[in-house]
């Protein structure tokens, strides 16, 4: 494999290309990750310049954002937080404004900007762009509770405007007060509870797949392919409440069902594009190897639809070997007790 592009001049596109050519683990740690530094690098720079720049220390920025000191002190060395969450949780603490905010999510966390079709997001933006709340992510959540409480028995009105997602941010940035959010979450309710409708079937879709016993021409149940396979509670409890249209998609849980259901690299990203999320991004050190991984099994014929947990062994065992810091969630929801 051969090197095209010295560390800082590449891009997205260009990382990826060069992670499809890598032949094994060690080709990868040789050829990929001493690119990825330079991202380390500019994140050590930011977090410890957020930590300064509002006078925390390190314990106190930890109960902001709610993780342990070992969390932060993590981040401060470079490694990357394993979530959206905890890149929202920096941005409260850093008390960025909304287009600071939507910044940092794409720059340093290579997610999407708020989404105003999300109904976290919604919250999100609403508490950043109020003049009479303070921006705290601990209000965040606690309206955030509220109203998911409230939209567990609300009923979709019949005539629900229907808003693309600029107007709907628009319309957003519009709202003043709670109860106002609230009415306005109401009224847009159709686009906030079917948002991720085509997500739920497509993982549907890949259970059963996942289910049937070619053999005896039985489909068996959600519940059967997490008893083969021996998913961890968490992963039994995703799918169950995907089952009930009730899951909020988090972005590692989502590249966790796509090895789970023996998913090409090409499906995992449509499943995120459904999630509202950004395709796999060969920029994040983890995410890169699980790309590798996908695309090795593809092209040695490794992949199969069967229900079985070769693909998560196989991931495992890939970022078992690379040693990469921020695996280890990831890693957990992979595990396979069968």
């Amino acid at each position: 494999m051969e090197h095209n592009l010295t560390p800082g001049e590449f891009t997205t596109c260009d990382l990826e290309d060069q992670v499809r050519r890598c032949d094994d683990p060690s080709d990868f740690r040789r050829e990929i990750l001493p690119r990825l530094q330079d991202e380390r690098i500019a994140w050590k720079e930011k977090i410890n310049s957020i930590i300064a720049e509002n006078h925390y220390t390190r314990d106190s920025f930890a109960r902001l954002c709610e993780v342990t000191r070992p969390a932060v002190s993590k981040w401060c060395n470079g490694s990357l937080p394993s979530g959206r969450e905890h890149f929202i949780r920096i941005g409260f603490a850093a008390h960025y404004d909304l287009k600071k905010f939507n910044f940092f999510l794409q720059r340093y966390g290579k997610y999407p900007a708020l989404y105003p079709k999300s109904l976290e997001d919604s919250v999100c933006i609403f508490v950043l762009n109020s003049e009479i709340y303070p921006h705290t992510y601990q209000l965040y959540t606690l309206i955030l509770g509220k109203i998911e409480s409230a939209m567990k028995n609300m009923r979709v009105p019949v005539s629900s405007p229907s808003y693309d997602t600029s107007a709907l941010g628009e319309e957003l940035l519009k709202v003043q007060s709670e109860d106002e959010l609230v009415e306005f979450i109401k009224q847009n309710a159709s686009s906030y509870l079917h948002k991720y409708e085509k997500f739920y079937s497509y993982v549907q879709a890949f259970i059963v797949a996942n289910n049937y016993d070619k053999i005896n021409d039985k489909q068996y149940s959600i519940h059967s392919l997490a008893n083969t396979q021996g998913w961890t509670s968490s992963m039994r409890q995703c799918v169950s409440a995907i089952r009930q249209r009730k899951w909020f998609p988090l972005r590692r849980k989502v590249i966790a069902l796509g090895l789970h259901l023996n998913m090409t690299v090409e499906q995992v990203n449509q499943m995120l594009s459904f999630a509202q999320m950004e395709t796999l991004c060969a920029k994040n050190p983890v995410e890169a190897a699980i790309i590798y991984t996908l695309i090795d099994a593809e092209l040695n014929d490794q992949i199969f639809c069967d229900g079985g947990n070769d693909l998560c062994d196989l991931a495992r065992k890939t970022l078992e070997a690379l040693d990469l810091a921020g695996d280890d969630l990831l890693l957990n929801d992979l595990e396979c007790n069968a």
